[in-house]
């Protein structure tokens, strides 16, 4: 498997990061005559393939059982002590949720397990500056945020917590809740830009669409990463 720390510093599969690295790739395995062919053919199916990966429709497949997932409406969740957002892809819809939330579900404390990013957003929505506090862990991946959690919880007994990922990421962070033995609730955010599901513009490429299908690939390797390293 690649690495996934790899990954994570050049972008998956529908990134710009990604691209420019196969590209460099291809370029180099042009410079010599046994492997010109093979450089040629890469060169020519890396556009193409990105611009598959920007059809709606294919970029829903590989999001997979992440693209039927919504939160419920706020009355449904009820009160919780504390929110937890966590930080990454699509930030503003998740501040943006959190935001819109907040009102309903009257949480002592909303935390920042992030960067400024993200705090700048929930700010932007509404959260005022002695409603939320940064999450000081230093962790480098999900399955640290979800320990600091955990410990967080513990130390200061909360009754009931929550935590909001984006919908690509929201079943990973629930299965590590799962192995974990954490009692909270997961809600998903939708991705900050949802392209188009209904219709002729399900066929027709976009950057929407292309972003969703990046997400959905790397969420698809984080999850197999993760079960190898039994985090979930």
């Amino acid at each position: 498997m690649i690495r996934f720390w790899w990954l994570k510093a050049i972008g998956g599969p529908g990134s710009l990061g990604f691209f420019l690295a196969v590209a460099a790739c291809a370029l180099a395995l042009r410079r010599f005559s046994r492997t010109r062919r093979a450089g040629t053919w890469m060169l020519v199916a890396l556009p193409i393939s990105y611009l598959l990966l920007a059809v709606p429709a294919v970029a829903n497949g590989f999001a997979g059982s992440a693209a039927s997932v919504h939160a419920e409406p706020a009355a449904e969740y009820g009160h919780f002590d504390e929110i937890f957002v966590l930080d990454g892809d699509n930030y503003r819809s998740r501040a943006s949720l959190t935001a819109t939330l907040a009102p309903a579900l009257q949480p002592r404390r909303i935390w920042v397990v992030g960067g400024g990013e993200l705090r700048d957003a929930l700010v932007a929505g509404g959260i005022r500056s002695g409603q939320w506090r940064w999450a000081e862990t230093g962790a480098r991946t999900t399955y640290d945020q979800m320990l600091w959690i955990r410990e967080s919880i513990a130390e200061r007994h909360v009754q009931r917590a929550a935590i909001v990922a984006s919908r690509l990421h929201a079943p990973r962070v629930t299965a590590i809740a799962k192995q974990l033995q954490m009692n909270v609730v997961v809600i998903p955010s939708p991705v900050d830009a949802e392209p188009s599901m209904s219709g002729v513009r399900r066929w027709v490429p976009s950057l929407a669409g292309l972003q969703l299908s990046r997400e959905g690939l790397y969420e698809r390797i984080a999850v197999a990463y993760y079960r190898r390293n039994g985090w979930m």
